[in-house]
């Protein structure tokens, strides 16, 4: 994983939904920065903080339209 992945990740505090989101930073302690592509209305390391390495599920590769 690498700044400007697209990833898929379990959301910080509700198990149940997963997000995909924008790797936008990865600090020295292995947290990552998520961020929507559209911040005005998307929910991401703004408003839940970092998150671990751990939480993330995969790398977006593809696009099926």
């Amino acid at each position: 994983i690498t700044v400007g992945d697209v990833v898929l990740a379990q959301h910080p505090f509700k198990s149940d939904v997963k997000i995909v989101k924008r790797v936008s930073d990865i600090a020295d302690n292995g947290r990552l920065t998520l961020s929507g592509d559209n911040p005005a209305t998307s929910t991401d390391s703004r408003a839940f903080g970092t998150v671990s390495l751990e939480s993330i599920l995969g790398k977006v590769t593809s696009k099926l339209t």
